[in-house]
């Protein structure tokens, strides 16, 4: 934690505020509403006792604004938040009583802005505290002088002290004056700005929490930085500018700029002498704005100078980005067969008017003598379609801010160039595919999955993949495994979803000694996949399912996904989730489509979950609606959460544990076994339903980066028939 305390004679200017809002061409007459709040601000911590306070100022050229309580961290349990006059005010409802501290954030919406201003709100634990009181700078006078700084803490007067960064400092000394009192005196400073950054010490509170705070003092030499220009308006093209830089008392080298939000990546800053060369990267989305703050340790920072750059909104309609199209005028069409022409300026930039109706489809574009590349994405005014064309019309993988381990998917022709990327010799890292969109892949039939083995893994970022249409012929062909994306898979799989409508056909032998199998997304698990939902149809021989064919490795998991499409085993077996949970472990997951073997041979094994439950593996946290039917007489293992249950004192004990299914989906949850361990599964009822709780991986909210956490419900439900949905889930 860091704070500045500043000795100054007067502050020159008003405070320093981040721009929040819609900026606006420098040509409009009619200035778009905006909110802006002092970045000190952003980020309050209140003590742990009930009715701590804060009053934040804004700046603001409009009265409808709103201020509210997110419901992270429970803040609306403990926190108040509220307008007064041209401030917010905020304030502790209970006291802390926990030893850790809590979090939660306050947003500001002002109408008419898509941008919300939040302020991270941090109440402290019950522990031991020790921290200024004032967050407002103290002002002294340069010449000789005292000041008195007001502490908060619960710990007694000898177990805390204070320490100097720079031992040399001594035209500072501080005393503790009381138990909550800090005493600075400093000497005449002749020379310029000089500070010293003093950290309150205690055994009681680790090294990497104790609070440091900085005491400037000004001196009678003032150094000033001055620009030409305090702001200016860019259109959505881009553009460039020049800024002068007047420096008083300071050297060129003794002054440098930073930026008030370091993610900005759409500008670029050039110093140059006393100079500033500012570049702004043609826009493709809603307007925005960033100040350039110059920096000089021998300038307090509240009379920095800033720079205010505001860019407009991009025209509306579909834009597009396309490296390698510069400069040609490219052929868009739609599904059903009209088309466009897009001019593409110098930097492949274009926008294609909306149409007039619903948003339609966006089939492929092609340039002039080149090859049709599929797009698969609806027309928007908000989602930009972005594409790296080279040689030959060959797609090239982008990736995420040029890190080389991110490559991006925007389109159908990125999704179908099957998971090729290569990874640069000078990087190291996983390799983790990012979607930026939904895709539709416009019912094009696929006749092999998207990749055979995949070890890399994929994020995709809460996007749905639409037109889903995967026939696979293995006939002839012994022991082959098949999905969507992969037909084994050992990376990890995230908020990725297949729509309804489409339909994943595997023909021919698919499983030898159920080592393979046939899923939605990919036949054999060794890795994990989270939050994932599958609406198509699956169809195969031995080992299908909804999510995988079958789990094979002790790490493999599958968590918080769905699945909604019947599945369908023509032989002998299927399962909802996966057929064969011959290693691992399936939590926090449901069911609703019918599960069904066509076979009218006996010795079926179907389960809402899974048909096949293995030695040492675990299903907990999951539920089934879907219906779980059989063509033949002769049942051998079926229930509407697991088929067998192989369970057994040599080989492994199964744990099946705080599971539920509707009635009308099986009469029973499965087969059992005197080896299996945990609460198995419930009927629903009134007085059978989960509830909120993380151990039991009934949860409320979003699971951690590797899928733990015990919470993966964005709720409960209740009886009769309001079911559980997970925490991706509208």
């Amino acid at each position: 934690m860091r704070k500045s305390v500043i000795f100054l004679k007067s502050l020159m200017g008003g405070l320093a505020f981040v721009f929040f809002g819609t900026a606006c061409d420098s040509t409009s007459d009619d200035p778009q509403p905006y909110l802006r709040i002092d970045e000190a601000n952003k980020a309050i911590t209140l003590t742990a006792i009930e009715g701590d306070s804060k009053v934040i100022p804004v700046e603001t050229n409009t009265s409808e604004w709103t201020v509210s309580v997110s419901d992270e961290g429970n803040g609306k349990d403990w926190l108040f938040v509220g307008k007064e006059n041209e401030s917010i005010v905020i304030s502790t409802l209970k006291k802390n009583e926990s030893s850790a501290g809590r979090s939660t954030q306050v947003i500001v919406n002002v109408k008419n802005v898509s941008e919300q201003v939040v302020i991270n709100i941090t109440q402290l634990g019950n522990g031991p505290v020790l921290q200024l009181k004032e967050e407002r700078p103290v002002i002294l006078q340069k010449n000789q002088g005292d000041n008195f700084v007001n502490i908060i803490t619960n710990i007694p007067e000898g177990e805390w002290n204070v320490e100097k960064n720079d031992q040399n400092a001594n035209w500072l000394r501080v005393e503790k004056v009381s138990n909550n009192q800090l005493q600075l005196s400093v000497e005449e400073n002749t020379g310029r700005l000089r500070s010293v950054e003093i950290t309150l010490t205690s055994n009681l509170i680790p090294i990497d929490q104790q609070q440091k705070f900085t005491v400037m003092q000004e001196g009678a030499i003032v150094p000033v930085l001055q620009t030409d220009i305090t702001g200016k308006a860019f259109g959505a093209s881009g553009g460039r500018v020049i800024v002068a830089v007047t420096a008083t008392n300071i050297s060129e080298e003794e002054w440098n700029f930073v930026l008030s939000d370091q993610s900005a990546g759409w500008i670029q800053i050039e110093k140059i002498s006393n100079q500033l060369a500012i570049t702004i990267d043609k826009n493709l989305g809603s307007a925005r704005a960033v100040e350039v703050i110059l920096t000089s340790p021998y300038i307090i920072p509240t009379q920095q100078p800033k720079i205010l750059i505001t860019q407009a909104a991009s025209e509306v309609g579909t834009n597009f980005l396309i490296t390698g199209y510069e400069n040609q005028t490219i052929t868009v069409t739609f599904t059903n067969e009209t088309t466009s022409l897009l001019i593409l300026d110098d930097t492949g930039y274009g926008t294609l008017p909306l149409s007039s109706g619903s948003p339609r489809t966006i089939k492929t574009i092609r340039a002039e003598g080149g090859d049709a590349i599929k797009i698969g994405r609806k027309e928007s005014a908000t989602e930009n379609i972005v594409l790296s064309i080279g040689r030959f019309n060959a797609i090239e993988w982008r990736t995420k801010n040029n890190d080389g381990l991110t490559p991006l998917i925007n389109t159908a022709a990125e999704l179908l160039n099957r998971f090729s990327y290569i990874r640069p010799e000078d990087k190291e890292g996983t390799i983790t595919y990012l979607f930026e969109s939904d895709i539709d892949l416009m019912d094009e039939k696929l006749t092999a999955s998207l990749s055979g083995t995949l070890t890399q893994s994929i994020d995709g970022n809460h996007h749905t993949i639409y037109g889903v249409n995967v026939e696979l012929n293995f006939t002839g062909m012994s022991g082959r495994s098949g999905g969507f994306l992969a037909g084994s898979f050992g990376g990890v799989l995230r908020d990725l979803h297949i729509a309804e409508g489409g339909k994943i056909l595997v023909i021919g032998n698919t499983d030898v000694g159920f080592a393979n199998g046939v899923g939605a997304f990919v036949g054999v698990l060794s890795g994990k996949i989270i939050g994932c939902s599958n609406a198509a149809t699956v169809t195969g021989n031995l080992s299908v399912g909804g999510i995988c064919g079958l789990l094979y490795d002790d790490a493999a998991e599958v968590i918080a996904c769905a699945n909604y499409g019947n599945v369908t085993s023509e032989t002998l077996g299927a399962g909802g989730i996966c057929y064969s949970l011959t290693y691992g472990a399936i939590k926090a997951c449901y069911n609703t489509g019918t599960i069904r073997t066509e076979t009218s041979e006996d010795g079926q094994t179907n389960g809402g979950i899974t048909g096949r439950f293995l030695y040492g593996t675990t299903i907990s946290a999951c539920y089934n609606t879907g219906t779980i039917s059989h063509k033949a007489d002769v049942v051998r293992s079926i229930g509407a959460i697991n088929g067998t249950n192989s369970s057994n004192a040599s080989r492994g004990e199964n744990t099946m544990k705080d599971c539920f299914y509707s009635g009308n989906s099986y009469t029973t949850a499965g087969n059992s076994s005197d080896y299996t361990n945990g609460s198995g599964a419930q009927v629903f009822s009134s007085s059978a339903w989960p509830t909120n709780n993380t151990g039991k991986n009934w949860g409320i909210g979003s699971p951690q980066e590797d899928g733990s956490g015990g919470t993966y419900w964005s709720s409960i439900g209740n009886s009769p028939s309001l079911y559980p949905k997970l925490y991706w889930e509208k």
